[in-house]
């Protein structure tokens, strides 16, 4: 459920609730939820690893459009 609650974080259908918001708050809080995280994170980091250009440290994107989830002529998921 936080998650869903998390995805609304750029408007304020969450904050303008204050019973709502304390219970995100209390779920974010949790040791589970931190420790999800914080795995969930350290994902991301590793595969941000791989996508570094080992000369200089500049983020380099896959060079294959499939990677990233891109059909042709379609915005990727959200962006359209």
């Amino acid at each position: 459920m936080t998650t869903v609650l998390r995805i609304l974080r750029h408007t304020d259908i969450v904050s303008g609730r204050p019973a709502l918001k304390a219970y995100q708050e209390r779920c974010e809080a949790r040791p589970a939820f931190q420790k999800a995280m914080a795995d969930h994170h350290r994902l991301f980091e590793a595969s941000a690893s791989t996508l570094t250009d080992r000369a200089g440290g500049i983020p380099r994107l896959p060079e294959d459009p499939a990677c990233l989830g891109i059909v042709a002529g379609e915005a990727p998921h959200g962006l359209r």
